[in-house]
Parts: structure tokens; C-alpha cells; sequence
């Protein structure tokens, strides 16, 4: 009875958004093997296929791709484990941001770094508009007064090899009735993206000219950032840096001609 090695095990690498780029796969050893048989379609193998990891340079065209190994001995090859590759990027996870907005606020809406992306698709349905941030995996959005009906928000991850399929939120804009504004009241304030590691962009909306400070604040209460200026009548916006900060909770604190809000900040 000849012995042959057994199937290989899973195979460890990305297998998403590897659309143009060199990526190392990698499988367990398997026992009585002495060698590996590694194999491609939609790509180039760098160097030796005979070893327990493999160096692959992806074809820039093309949506998808697969990689295959067997395992070898005297005796004869294994069955291939195999592993479907998508040079497309993954579908961006959950979108962040409030889903029940004030009508004539702007929000922030994000979403966490997908592996392999050249940039982001945003689109939003009629009562909404991207302020800012179209092409990124964080954007702002200014939503309409007046708005009865549910909106949508949909992002999608895009390479030169393709695009992800669609992650969708749904937003239902509340009316807020305000009461009397007097002249200096902070209209909304939002942090993204949150959780931050590098840096916080702060947006807020005033309702007039007027000298404002924004802090940022540890749990003791101690400042670590300020920033101090005259505001203009509608939208703000600044940055912190915060990747020397330990990980752990902040507050953001602006005051402005009289008002104070409050946002919470995870630093990761």
C-alpha cells in the first residue's frame, strides 16, 4: 500500500483585494511529506513551489483567481486544498453613524479599512449629501429637513481589479424641534472617525460668529489638546492628533459663546 502524504491543511493568506500584489501563502506541514506542489491561476509564483509557503504576485486584471497545493513524498501526491481568490475587495463591514439623525444636521458615517482598496464608493439617497470625505472610508453627510420617507446610505470598496459588493445603512431623519434659538447655540457636533489611532476630525455647526475652544480631555479631566479661534456661522472643522495618546476613553468639549457639548472619544 503506497503511503502518500495527506491533504494539505488550510492555506493562511489574503484571499481578498490582492488585485496587482505580492502575497505570501502558507500551509501547516503535513506529515511524511517532503515537498509542497503549488499552482496558480491569475497569478505568478515568485521562486520555489516546493515549500510549505509560497510567494504569489497577482495578475493587476481579472476579478478573481484561485492557488492550490498538494502535499508529496516518494510515494506519490496528495489531493489539492485549494483556495478561491477575489482580487476585488471585500465588502466593506457595518457602517458606523447615527441611523436617526436631526434634519439640517451633518453627521459622521464610516466604515473600518478594507485590505487592498484604491478608494470608496459613497452614495446616499435625496435627503442626504456627502459633505465630505467622497473617495475615503469616512465621510460627513448633510441631512435635509423635512425628509419623511427612510434613506440609505451605501458604500462600496473599489480597486483596479474591481469592485466589492454594496454594504447598506438605513437612516430615518427625525424632526427635532428646537426651541427659541438664542444667538450662540452649538446646532451639532460630530468626531470622527471613532474609534480613532492617528487622528479625530471634529465638525460642528454653530449658529453665528463667535470665539469657541474645543479641548481634548483625559478621564481625570486633564487637557491634553486645545484649540481656540472664532467659529463661522454654519460648519467647523478641525483635527487632533492622537497617536501618542494611550488607548482608553477622551472627551471632546467645545464651548462656544456661552454653550458647551460633550462627544466621547475611544482611543485605540
Amino acid at each position: 500500500m503506497l503511503n502518500t502524504p495527506a491533504t494539505p491543511g488550510t492555506i493562511s493568506g489574503q484571499s481578498a483585494g490582492v488585485c496587482g500584489s505580492t502575497i505570501t501563502y502558507s500551509i501547516a506541514a503535513v506529515s511524511g511529506a517532503n515537498s509542497y506542489s503549488w499552482s496558480v491561476s491569475g497569478g505568478t509564483i515568485n521562486g520555489s513551489n516546493s515549500g510549505s509557503s509560497v510567494s504569489v504576485t497577482w495578475d493587476g486584471t481579472g476579478a478573481s483567481g484561485s492557488i492550490a497545493v498538494a502535499s508529496v513524498n516518494n510515494c506519490g501526491s496528495s489531493s489539492a486544498r485549494s483556495l478561491t481568490i477575489a482580487k476585488s475587495p471585500a465588502r466593506p463591514g457595518t457602517i458606523t453613524g447615527t441611523t436617526t439623525p436631526c434634519g439640517g444636521t451633518t453627521q459622521a458615517y464610516g466604515v473600518t479599512s478594507v485590505a487592498g482598496t484604491s478608494g470608496y464608493v459613497w452614495t446616499v439617497t435625496a435627503g442626504g449629501a456627502i459633505a465630505s470625505g467622497a473617495g475615503t472610508k469616512d465621510v460627513t453627510i448633510s441631512w435635509a429637513t423635512g425628509v419623511t420617507i427612510a434613506q440609505t446610505v451605501t458604500v462600496r470598496a473599489v480597486n483596479g481589479c474591481g469592485t466589492s459588493t454594496n454594504r447598506t445603512a438605513t437612516v430615518n431623519i427625525q424632526s427635532c424641534p428646537r426651541e427659541a434659538m438664542e444667538v450662540g447655540t452649538i446646532l451639532s457636533m460630530t468626531a470622527f472617525p471613532n474609534p480613532a489611532n492617528d487622528f479625530v476630525n471634529i465638525h460642528f455647526e454653530t449658529a453665528n460668529v463667535a470665539e469657541y475652544a474645543v479641548r481634548l480631555m483625559d478621564m481625570s479631566g486633564r487637557t491634553i489638546s486645545n484649540e481656540t479661534g472664532e467659529s463661522t456661522q454654519g460648519l467647523n472643522q478641525l483635527t487632533f492628533g492622537v497617536g501618542e495618546l494611550s488607548s482608553g476613553v477622551y472627551f471632546i468639549v467645545l464651548d462656544h459663546d456661552g454653550n458647551r457639548q460633550t462627544l466621547r472619544l475611544m482611543v485605540e
